[in-house]
């Protein structure tokens, strides 16, 4: 049987599904949908005839079953009945039936025989009752063929057919070449298909007869038509029920392909199912392994290509990530360490030791002692190296083990709840010089007796006495203290009780104990005590100090003796080491404590307070610029440091000269003052400068006097006035206007300066400057000059003028 492949898009509620249909030769459409929202189940089938012939009343020793042609008569002597044969298989079982149509094509003339021009004419479908065989002649004498009388074998007669009537079909020669016939016959079918009545074909039989006539025939195409869609066909629609089943899953665990999907119970088609997920390839199998978690749509399909997701339970089938008890992404079945406490599970097992709930695989703290199963675990961990969960910090391995423990360690000793209580902590302890001294501890242990919801009970006190575990040691453990061991004057240091035979040089140490127990490594309870001494008179006393000088140096220093204690002594000062040496120098002043210790460790202290001059040294100076009549001066400001104080001036001979400068020109001076305990203070630079713009008085060197005044102060007693040489005070002296005469200077530049005295002091000197001139004659005259003739002279640079000559010229 040749097989055609088609191709279908189809939308189905909004959405494009394509059909995938297969059709053979007998035409079975058999429709798969992908894609869309809902599987299709209404099927047609179109089936050519597997066989059709017809009996002649007339001639009933002849066989038309090669015939192209078939058709009724419906004259009484040469009645024909076309028989018509259809196989059904191709119709699924299972299937309903909703409709069945006999399809048949009028022939033409030709076909085998001609057609004549009777009148059209009723005939109805009956069923047939007897088999029969289709033979291979066409109008001719057959042996063995189905004839009117001879259904081949078996008992046949002309009536073999049901009363019922299955379809009316009214047709005649007039009709038009190709013209096609539809009849419904339904009910024939299902019955065939259903098995109430067994499928022997069909008999086109005409309803009433007309007698002796030969003109009432017509012609229809058998299934030996050249033309393939002429020959008689079944159209028959049905519906197939759902394709259903049940769906069931493995969780996987988180990130690893080890779920599963099983397809079970698989129902509403025929032959054999198949089956996909996710639109995957379809597998024979119903088991679907190495699936990850996740959500996944499962499809089942029958022999006939139906498929179905719409009625599987559940669907979609979301397969979960399996439970991950300690977060670490790694679910518990896949994880070796379910609780990372770095101990397998196989060596934790499934019991429950302290009756919490938990197993001890999942139980961060199995026995209930408070101390985590991962700090018990004989590797050596404490608690930082476990999260507040009791779970070993860091990463994990692909098996779920933290990479901290490695490949696992394996239980300690703690697998009952075991407590520490402290009866009696250790007291201090004071001793004479040299004396013994003993420090000890009182403590229980405690192993649990019975659980309640994961609280252990201790009904016997002291069950586990012999898990205690003692170490002494020098100083606080946990901060730079020493671990004590059985040598020297220490013994019993892993003990309740320390002993010390000799206490030389060990007053003021602070000893601590720390008490455990081997079946809980979590137990660790720290204790104290200190060792003191018996102290006699011990003294400390000043014998030297040296304060400060110069404030604000560091050349302090002071020595401090021990005595009436054991020798020898040391010394610290403050917060400082002891050493040998009582001396402390190069202090700044302030406050100090100077500790005494003696060979016994007895201590003493003493108070010294290094002093210094209550202010800095230092010089500031008030300055008078020169002016253009007037000098300068520089008056020193001296405070702090210890007075009596002395002053270099630079620009002087001598270290002890006077404090104040006056009638100073411009110029750069400098002083260096020095108090009574030699520390010095500089000035640095102090700069007069130069009067500007100070333009001198012109004095005529004459016997005509000149005036010079300043303003009268009526605080002022006298007043000195000093001039140039060969100058003459004509009068003025002592008061504040003088007269001046000039005729004895030497013309040049010159100052006139008065102090003013009152009752405090000198004032500072004042002065103003003057050019003392003369003038100058000068003659010209053009030369040469020639005897008897009269030449010109002439003089400048004078007031009046005296002319003198040879011979008395005029």
């Amino acid at each position: 049987m040749e097989a055609i492949y088609t191709y279908v898009s189809k939308q189905i509620k909004g959405k494009s599904s394509k059909i995938y249909c297969h059709l053979s030769r007998i035409t079975l459409v058999l429709c798969l949908f992908l894609g869309g929202v809902a599987a299709v189940h209404a099927q047609t089938a179109t089936i050519t005839s597997t066989k059709s012939t017809q009996l002649y009343k007339g001639s009933n020793t002849r066989n038309y079953g090669s015939c192209p042609g078939i058709g009724p008569d419906n004259a009484t002597n040469w009645q024909m009945n076309p028989l018509i044969e259809f196989d059904l298989s191709a119709i699924p079982a299972g299937a309903t039936i909703t409709s069945a149509t006999l399809r048949m094509v009028h022939a033409p003339d030709g076909t085998g025989f001609d057609n004549e021009k009777g009148s059209a004419f009723t005939s109805i479908i009956r069923r047939v009752t007897t088999a029969w065989v289709e033979g291979s002649a066409c109008n001719a004498s057959q042996t063995g063929s189905s004839t009117w009388n001879s259904p081949g074998t078996g008992s046949w007669t002309g009536g073999s057919y049901s009363a019922t009537n299955y379809g009316t079909l009214t047709a005649g020669a007039s009709d038009a070449p190709g013209t096609v016939y539809n009849i419904t016959i339904t009910t024939l079918v299902q019955e065939w298909y259903n098995g109430t009545s067994p499928n022997q074909g069909l008999g086109i039989i005409p309803a009433t007869l007309v007698g002796d006539k030969e003109e009432s025939w017509y012609y229809m195409y058998s299934d030996d038509a050249a033309d393939a869609n002429n020959r008689p066909q079944l159209i028959v629609n049905y519906s197939l029920p759902p394709v259903g089943g049940t769906a069931s899953k493995t969780d996987a665990c988180i990130g690893t392909a080890n779920g599963s999907i099983t397809v079970s119970n698989p129902t509403g088609g025929s032959g054999t199912y198949q089956y996909r997920i996710n639109t995957g390839a379809w597998q024979n199998s119903n088991v679907f392994n190495s699936l990850t978690a996740g959500s996944y749509t499962v499809q089942i399909r029958d022999a006939n290509n139906i498929t179905n997701q719409t009625t599987l339970t559940p669907n979609p089938l979301v397969v979960g990530s399996l439970p991950d008890s300690d977060g670490d992404n790694i679910s518990d079945s896949c994880d070796l360490d379910d609780d990372n406490d770095g101990i397998l599970d196989t060596v934790e097992g499934t019991g429950n030791i302290d009756g919490d709930g938990l197993d001890n695989s999942l139980d961060n703290d199995s026995d209930g002692d408070g101390c985590f199963d991962a700090i018990e675990g004989g590797a050596g961990f404490t608690v930082t190296n476990v999260d507040a969960n009791g779970r070993l910090t860091g990463g994990v391995g692909t098996n779920g083990v933290p990479t901290l423990a490695g490949g696992g360690q394996v239980v300690g000793g703690s697998q009952v709840a075991t407590r520490v209580v402290i009866l009696t902590n250790p007291s201090n302890q004071s001793v004479a010089a040299a004396a013994p001294a003993t420090f000890s501890i009182s403590a229980r242990g405690d192993n649990a007796t019975s659980y309640t919801g994961g609280t252990p009970s201790y009904g016997t006190v002291g069950n586990s006495n012999a898990g205690l575990i003692y170490q002494w040691y020098l100083g606080d453990p946990d901060a730079g203290g020493t671990t004590l061991t059985n040598t020297g004057v220490y013994s019993g240091v892993t003990t309740a009780t320390l002993n010390i035979t000799n206490s030389t040089g060990l007053y003021g140490n602070n000893y601590f104990v720390v008490v455990t127990h081997n079946s809980n490594d979590c137990v660790r309870l720290k204790r104290s005590a200190a060792l003191t001494l018996f102290c006699g008179a011990i003294t400390a006393t000043v014998t030297s100090q040296t304060n400060i000088n110069c404030f604000g140096a560091s050349t302090g220093a002071v020595t401090v003796a021990g005595s009436n204690g054991v020798a020898p002594y040391t010394y610290k000062l403050g917060s400082g080491t002891f050493g040998s040496s009582g001396t402390f120098s190069n202090l700044t002043a302030g406050a100090y404590i100077i500790t005494v210790k003696d060979a016994g460790g007895c201590e003493e202290t003493v108070n010294v307070t290094i002093s210094q001059p209550s202010v800095a040294l230092s010089v500031s100076q008030s300055i008078v610029q020169p002016q253009c009549f007037a000098s300068g001066s520089i008056t020193p400001i001296v405070i702090g440091g210890t007075a009596p104080y002395t002053y270099d001036w630079a620009d002087l001979a001598g270290t002890n000269n006077t404090n104040s400068r006056t009638g100073l020109v411009a110029g750069t001076y400098s002083l260096t003052v020095t108090d009574s305990k030699g520390c010095t203070v500089s000035t640095g630079n102090i700069v007069l400068n130069a009067p500007a713009n100070c333009d001198p008085i012109d004095i005529c060197r004459s016997s005509v006097a000149e005036v010079f005044s300043v303003a009268p102060n009526p605080a002022n007693i006298s007043y000195t006035w000093t001039v140039p040489p060969g100058a003459i005070i004509v009068s003025g002296q002592g008061t504040p206007e003088i007269t001046v005469n000039w005729t004895g200077v030497t013309p040049g530049t010159y100052q006139v300066c008065v102090v003013a005295v009152n009752d405090c002091n000198e004032s500072a000197q004042t002065c103003i400057d003057v050019d003392v001139i003369q003038p100058t004659a000068q003659a010209f005259v053009v030369l040469p000059v020639c005897k008897d003739r009269t030449i010109s002279l002439q003089a400048t640079g004078g007031v009046s003028y005296s002319w003198t000559g040879p011979r008395g010229f005029t």
